[in-house]
């Protein structure tokens, strides 16, 4: 007597179909989690910014001394420093306690923080040192700053349309506070909302 077969096992036609299935749904998830990447980048880098100009300014009320926010391009650095007269805070940025309004970094001064960027956000700003007082008001006046997701070969990200870019808005008085960018699908315009000129 022939052993009857157990019917186990997948047919060469339910093989390619399943991969079929596979291929269209990688198709489908690949770009919809890039683009959640993307606003998660935003969203964290929007949020640890804010939180750094919120520290500067709440340490100069309650201490009634100078502190300053700067970007800084070697924040992994034993020492890092401020980049000078950059607006750039892609890399980072320090917030420290200052001896003088718009006053540069220090050696001798105190550091609070020290902040690392990510390499899939671009921030610019429109000032390379921001400075509150003991009032909390920023001595500089207002300031803004762009947030975008960028890919690592970009210097400025891009605000597109299924992953928009922030702005954080510093008052004069202190307070600071974020809005969504203008998006766009064109790739120019969509960069062009991400950076200050």
């Amino acid at each position: 007597m022939k052993p009857r077969s157990s019917g186990y096992g997948f047919s060469l036609i339910e093989l390619v179909v399943t991969l079929l299935v596979f291929a269209v749904l990688l198709a489908i998830a690949v770009p919809t989690f890039s683009d959640f990447m993307k606003r998660n980048a935003v969203a964290a880098q929007t949020n640890e910014l804010l939180g750094a100009l919120r520290l500067a300014r709440s340490t100069a009320v309650t201490r009634g001394v100078y502190v300053s926010v700067c970007p800084s391009s070697n924040v992994a650095s034993a020492t890092p420093t401020c980049t000078s007269g950059g607006n750039v805070y892609d890399t980072g940025w320090l917030v420290y306690v200052n001896s003088g309004p718009k006053t540069a970094y220090a050696a001798g001064n105190e550091v609070l923080q020290v902040t690392q960027g990510m390499s899939n956000a671009s921030i610019q700003g429109n000032a390379s040192l921001i400075t509150f007082d003991a009032r909390g008001s920023s001595v500089l006046g207002g300031a803004q700053f762009w947030v975008c997701a960028k890919s690592s070969s970009d210097t400025v990200g891009q605000s597109g349309v299924r992953f928009a870019g922030r702005t954080v808005i510093l008052q004069s008085g202190g307070r600071a506070g974020s809005a969504a960018l203008a998006t766009s699908s064109n790739a120019s315009t969509a960069q062009g909302y991400c950076k200050s000129s």
